[in-house]
């Protein structure tokens, strides 16, 4: 493996840690190097912060490799149809005087007319009326005859009859497929939950921090916050919690826990702290310890719409999971939470749990449309085709969710269920 090659590992390591500061000055020495690299510039997309450096990164890609389908996928769901350079019309120009007939052109030599002003003034307006109509000639032309772009080769649903244009979520499986990282499937990379809660801060550190931890940069957010904690007469309550939440995606329960608990002893009714514990509980399978602290939660601040999405994801943990019980509390939640997309994917996992996978898909759609970057949402699209039938589909799915997720053992076997399935019993081509 070359330097180059192990620097850009290096760099999509960090930006699976949310270390998307770390990935940026990587790939930037990797881009000052090689500048003309397309699979950088694709990676520096999924690094970079803000929308406008988002399109900065796949224009760039895109003029290097107009034809690579990451970078076209890429642009496609970006909202930017890439169209060739010879598709598209030529723009007026904007020196006249610079154009020269050919009568004048004598011996390799041209020789400038003299105008008077108002010949110079009729000679402008006649070539910048030529290139308005040359312009609206060309786009009157293309309306009528459209480029031909290429249809992406990835269908959902196989069936005997015509297959219409690709979803959105057609085009993202595609773009995942092969290879593009999974932050271009939206603007900006999972819209930030508001926080829940507001407390004023004086230190620069704070709001550093928090916005570290909205863009999912976790080692820079806990820096932040525990500088933030340094501070005299700085609340300590959201503080601590906040350094849980870093912890708890880095999957450091042990630091979790304790960052939680100093939360809830600088403010015992600090109901947000304890749908956290109850979250590292659930990730510890301990499905009774989470209701515990869901419930507790809820007892202190019943309009905790965390709260009851954290219970309803416990209730189906559980053994026997209540699937009914979960329904009932996402409707809670929705009402609290109506745009969150982690109400359609419970509610998919419920459905699943009540043998509803047709319904379950519908919702795992749904959380799908509000955010294509909630990994998890790949692998009920894949439980759900699975059990309906459709197992070449919920082998793209679960390939698609093993990405990001390898070590699920669930989901491979999920995934060798669908590829025998699809052996033993080839789905209907379009």
């Amino acid at each position: 493996m070359s330097d180059h090659d192990a620097m850009l590992q290096e760099a999509i390591a960090a930006l699976e840690q949310g270390e998307q500061g770390k990935a940026r000055r990587i790939l930037t020495r990797l881009l000052r190097v090689a500048p003309e690299e397309v699979t950088y510039w694709l990676w520096m997309s999924a690094a970079v912060e803000t929308e406008h450096e988002r399109r900065y990164c796949l224009q760039r890609a895109y003029a290097l490799a107009p034809d690579d389908p990451r970078v076209r996928q890429g642009m496609v769901l970006l909202g930017q149809q890439p169209v060739a350079a010879e598709d598209v019309a030529p723009a007026p120009p904007t020196q006249p005087y610079a154009w020269e007939p050919p009568r004048l052109r004598e011996h390799g030599r041209s020789a400038k007319p003299k105008r008077g002003p108002a010949k110079a003034l009729w000679a402008a307006l006649i070539v910048a009326l030529l290139g308005v109509l040359a312009w609206g000639g060309r786009a009157l032309w293309q309306q009528a005859h459209p480029p031909a772009l290429p249809t992406p080769p990835l269908r959902i649903y196989a069936t005997s009859t015509p297959t219409p244009s690709p979803t959105p979520l057609a085009q993202a499986l595609d773009a995942l497929r092969k290879g593009t990282p999974l932050a271009v499937l939206v603007p900006a990379t999972a819209t930030p939950t508001p926080p829940p809660f507001s407390t004023p801060h004086r230190t620069e550190d704070f709001r550093l921090g928090l916005r570290a931890l909205q863009q999912h940069r976790w080692e820079q957010a806990i820096a932040r916050l525990k500088s933030a904690a340094q501070m005299p007469g700085e609340p300590q309550a959201d503080i601590a919690f906040y350094l849980g939440e870093a912890y708890r995606h880095l999957g450091r329960w042990d630091e979790a826990v304790a960052a939680y608990q100093q939360a809830l002893q600088a403010e015992p009714a600090f109901a947000p702290a304890m749908v956290g514990l109850a979250q590292v509980a659930l990730a510890q399978d301990d499905a009774a310890q989470a209701l515990r602290w869901a419930k507790q939660a809820l007892e202190t601040d019943p309009l905790s719409g965390w709260g009851y999405i954290v219970r309803a994801q416990a209730r189906l943990q559980a053994a026997p999971p209540n699937a009914q019980a979960a329904l009932a509390d996402l409707r809670q939640a929705e009402t609290l939470l109506p745009d969150s997309p982690w109400v359609p994917l419970v509610r998919a996992q419920a459905l699943l749990a009540l043998g509803q996978p047709e319904k379950a898909y519908e919702q795992a759609q749904m959380a799908w449309q509000r955010d294509p970057t909630l990994v998890p949402v790949y692998k009920v699209l894949g439980q759900s085709a699975l059990r309906s039938g459709r197992s070449q589909e919920a082998a793209r799915y679960l390939r698609v969710y093993l990405l990001y997720a390898p070590d699920d053992t669930e989901a491979q076997r999920l995934l060798e269920r669908a590829r025998g399935a699809t052996t033993a019993t080839p789905s209907p081509q379009p």
